[in-house]
């Protein structure tokens, strides 16, 4: 999804959520300050990642026994605060989508050993971006809430988990499988509860629109 098209859609999480467009945008630039000297990647390097089968594991507490059940085809892409339980089931994913939000050594950890980020800038994660981008060494993507300014990108998507899948859809996914995903169920490392239960609604009709595009998606 281009920006143009999902705007429409952040201005409505914004007046729901009551968050702030300009934060969100200074987030970006910020973001951009504190990669310098990474290693970022582009989209080509990310749609080799995410052209095929991918399969994005969220947070929800099924999240063990749906590996179990149903195994990982394709490219593995963890989304945000579930990557410190894939690491460990001794699962090693190729893409860690997150707002820095969840164990700061597992993102280390992941960085370290080839796992690409995809970071992702809004207003509320600034301080997390300021302490934990200093101690990254591996590839990193960036994204931002915001309309992107030069340097990131924004794919559509709120959550960790729906942007994943948009951003695999995006690249043109074959079939996205999602693993872990119970929007009835909030989990959360910051913030209330009752406010991660509105993310998640919101995640349910974001999700529905890749539905719509008739991209394949299964929620397993």
């Amino acid at each position: 999804m281009e920006f143009d098209d999902w705007e429409p859609w952040y201005r409505q999480i914004v007046d729901d959520l009551g968050l702030s467009m300009a934060e969100d945008a200074l987030a970006g630039e910020e973001l951009i300050k504190l990669s310098q000297g990474h290693h970022i990647i582009g989209t080509e390097e990310i749609r080799s990642l995410m052209s095929g089968t991918v399969t994005i594991l969220g947070a929800s507490r099924c999240l063990e026994a749906d590996i179990e059940a149903y195994g990982v085809e394709g490219t593995m892409v963890v989304a945000g605060s579930a990557i410190d339980r894939v690491l460990r089931s001794d699962l090693s994913p190729d893409v860690l989508v997150t707002d820095l939000d969840g164990s700061s050594q597992a993102h280390i950890d992941c960085s370290a050993t080839g796992t690409v980020l995809v970071i992702h800038a809004h207003g509320d994660n600034r301080d997390l971006m300021v302490d934990i981008l200093p101690h990254i060494d591996g590839s990193i993507h960036l994204t931002m809430q915001a309309c992107p300014v030069e340097g990131t990108h924004n794919y559509g998507g709120f959550t960790d988990g729906d942007r994943a899948a948009m951003m695999a859809a995006h690249f043109g996914s074959r079939h996205i499988r999602l693993l872990g995903f119970d929007t009835s169920e909030a989990v959360t490392y910051h913030g209330s509860a009752a406010n991660k239960a509105r993310k998640l609604r919101w995640a349910d009709r974001l999700l529905a629109i890749i539905d719509q595009a008739r991209r394949p998606v299964s929620i397993v």
